[in-house]
């Protein structure tokens, strides 16, 4: 038998219990989530008779715990399934496009060549992800001013006009500093060009060759 303080307190948290219960269940019951009430049904009221049967036998609190568990669990589910569907359609429709273009991007490299040697040089590179070979005809850079260098010397391995075959790969490149005395400036924002037969002009992202910090060391080289 318990002693009688714990008793009293044992009462006292089973009535407080049961309230917040109560409380619970009538605002649940006014928005809608306990199920069962037909559509514009008035709420319904808990008698205090009924009160401490429903709370021994827990019939509210395990009802409405696997009810709002259902509803977040379907709530999840869709929303799971919405973003898995948006990510597949995103990367198939990237895929297509990838598929139906060619791509050009500009860099610094250092050509090697069989007798060694070789400077720095700006590389423009374009990629062909089509089905059928195309033809590249020219290469110029445009500059942060608008001013387009023209790449007219082409070396060994970097001829132009060439054809590109069905995923393949063409790049040419000019030593870098026969483009900073026509006046590039590898610390500001440039754009290769490759002008295709067909008349097309395909750009490659604007971007800096190298940071400003970096501008500075490569001066004292």
């Amino acid at each position: 038998m318990k002693p009688p303080g714990q008793a009293i307190r044992s009462a006292a948290l089973a009535g407080t219990l049961g309230a917040c219960l109560l409380a619970a269940a009538s605002a649940l019951d006014r928005t809608g989530w306990v199920r069962g009430r037909a559509e514009g049904e008035p709420p319904s009221a808990l008698s205090l008779g009924a009160c401490p049967a429903l709370i021994c036998s827990a019939t509210i609190d395990v009802g409405l715990s696997k009810s709002h568990r259902a509803d977040l669990a379907l709530v999840v589910a869709v929303a799971a399934a919405v973003l898995a569907v948006t990510s597949l359609t995103v990367q198939l429709l990237r895929s297509i496009r990838r598929r139906r273009r060619v791509e050009v991007d500009v860099r610094l490299g250092l050509p090697i060549y069989p007798q060694g040697g070789g400077s720095w040089g700006l590389f423009i590179e374009a990629v062909n992800h089509t089905d059928c070979p195309v033809r590249w005809v020219s290469a110029a850079l445009e500059l942060a001013d608008g001013r387009r260098l023209y790449l007219m010397r082409h070396p060994p391995g970097g001829e132009l006009p060439a054809v590109l075959e069905s995923h393949n790969s063409h790049q040419t490149w000019t030593p870098i500093g026969e483009l900073e005395q026509a006046g590039l400036d590898m610390s500001e924002r440039v754009v290769a060009m490759a002008k295709l037969d067909t008349g097309e002009i395909v750009l490659s992202p604007r971007r800096r060759l190298v940071s400003r910090s970096s501008k500075r060391r490569w001066r004292r080289r």
